[in-house]
């Protein structure tokens, strides 16, 4: 492989690249870059996580339907492999943009690589990246040598964003919003308590460290502007402007339709560690990671 030193992770017998490589490369091509390419890799780094579907993909390139994305993508990753000094023959040249899975709806998503929306800040081509942590996670736990299976990383993703196994799990235990009561799935979101960031694989599978929840009180809840007493009961964050509370409906009154003793040790550590007192003194580092079993 061409370039300066690739990073750990890898993909089938491939080492990966670094954003300095992508740079090279992306700079290498000069015009045949169309705009059309330039708008669509932009708003997939841009994107929460990175993550588009094909669908958006397409919509970001001005197209109606998600073959644009399979043709555009694929003849943009292969000019990009090329450029990396890619020469043998892959399948799927989407690759070497993202990774690629389906939620349980069939849709499918495309996850950027860290390093190629980093290298697109460094172009000066995005403002920002949105983070693409999925897959940086997910690498950091590979590197780490905490997965054992395909099959367990396949859930451990579908997990991070709230689909696949534990998205059911937690459809079948709460059945609707656990505060609200709104049972329209397409407005629910699969919430973990204890963040994934922070939880074990045991933990970041587990039924019991999520939350089923209407999609506003999700980002609250993940931002760490709510959470919940032993008891269910809402605590709202002081850092929550008063007329913002009355347009999301807040109300002392809200609270969880149940919690037991396995949610209990994931809400402390949420209360503890994810929930924004407003007071500077009571902030505390987030412990490690326990290993799983």
């Amino acid at each position: 492989m061409s370039g300066s030193e690739s990073t750990a992770h890898s993909t089938g017998e491939h080492d990966w690249f670094s954003a300095d490589q992508y740079c090279m490369a992306i700079s290498s091509l000069g015009n045949v870059v169309t705009p059309l390419y330039r708008r669509m890799l932009v708003a997939h780094a841009e994107a929460p996580d990175g993550m588009l579907s094909v669908r958006q993909l397409a919509a970001a390139g001005g197209y109606d339907g998600p073959h644009a994305t399979y043709s555009q993508y694929g003849r943009l990753g292969r000019l990009i492999a090329r450029s990396l000094g890619i020469e043998d023959d892959w399948k799927v040249w989407t690759n070497i943009i993202g990774q690629g899975f389906r939620t349980e709806s069939g849709e499918l998503i495309w996850a950027m690589h860290p390093e190629l929306a980093e290298a697109l800040v460094i172009l000066g081509w995005s403002s920002r990246t949105a983070g693409s942590t999925l897959l940086a996670d997910v690498a950091q736990v590979e590197k780490n040598h905490l997965l054992v299976s395909e099959t367990e990383r396949e859930a451990l993703m579908q997990a991070r964003i709230g689909q696949g196994p534990f998205r059911v799990a937690l459809l079948k235990y709460w059945g609707a919003c656990a505060v609200c009561g709104v049972s329209e799935p397409a407005v629910l979101r699969a919430s973990h308590i204890k963040p994934w960031r922070d939880a074990s694989n045991a933990e970041r599978l587990d039924p019991a460290n999520g939350l089923l929840l209407a999609a506003h009180l999700d980002a609250l809840f993940d931002a760490g502007l709510i959470t919940f007493e032993h008891d269910g009961k809402i605590r709202v964050s002081p850092l929550l402007a008063a007329d913002d509370i009355r347009q999301l409906g807040l109300s002392p009154t809200m609270q969880l339709c149940r919690i037991t003793g396995e949610h209990e040790p994931y809400m402390e550590h949420h209360r503890n560690f994810v929930y924004r007192s407003g007071n500077p003194a009571a902030v505390r580092f987030t412990p490690p990671a326990s290993s799983p079993p």
